[in-house]
């Protein structure tokens, strides 16, 4: 059995992702911003392209990432 790691950032998570893209030489897979999403009115304003769900691939690394928004969970790189 393999486990998909979910991260959440406090709106960094697209700088996160293109660090580890570099790092790893990963890939990122799917990238869903909330703008354009059916909970694009639950963003607080500034924060539309902020990432809503994101997959990331590299070999075996796999996980996905997102924004939590303000005062959430956060992770860094």
């Amino acid at each position: 059995m393999q486990l998909t790691p979910y991260i959440m950032f406090n709106g960094d998570c697209e700088e996160a992702l293109n660090f580890y893209v570099k790092v790893f030489n990963g890939e990122i897979k799917n990238l869903m911003r909330f703008e354009g999403s059916p909970v694009e009115s639950m963003a607080v304003s500034g924060e539309k392209q902020k990432i809503m769900h994101s997959h990331f691939a590299a070999g075996e690394i796999l996980f996905m990432a997102s924004d939590s928004g303000q005062g959430g969970p956060q992770s860094k790189p």
